[in-house]
């Protein structure tokens, strides 16, 4: 993807957050629970303690939202914004005006659904 398309849809996802009453001091790397044992300074604490406060004021499809939008800025960092997490093709730029953070294809999100022998009650990815 173009560094033009990929700021673009930066912003997108980013009016997205803003919209949800989220602020930008928080990354998808921050926040995180630490694996190797307890938090390493106070200033990842207060990050981490800043997540969960988001959680709490969120709704649980709202916050599968927001880690969603935070994967994709993610994505368009390491610069591999627009594939499809699953077989890993470009998702369609159609798709990605109506929903830049979508996770999946078309293709991919219809074969998921139709494996789980239901539609899928939430269509954020």
């Amino acid at each position: 993807m173009k560094q033009k398309e990929s700021e673009k849809y930066l912003s997108k996802l980013m009016e997205i957050r803003t919209g949800m009453g989220i602020d930008a001091g928080i990354g998808s790397n921050k926040g995180k629970k630490f694996e190797n044992g307890p938090t390493p300074d106070i200033a990842d604490e207060a990050v981490e303690t800043y997540a969960k406060d988001i959680r709490m004021n969120l709704g649980e499809q709202e916050w599968q939202k927001f880690k969603l939008i935070e994967e994709a800025i993610d994505n368009i960092k390491n610069g591999c914004y627009g594939l499809c997490a699953e077989c890993e093709n470009p998702i369609p730029p159609a798709r990605l005006e109506i929903i830049p953070f979508a996770k999946f294809c078309v293709n991919c999100l219809s074969k998921m659904e139709n494996n789980s022998g239901s539609a899928r009650t939430d269509t954020l990815q």
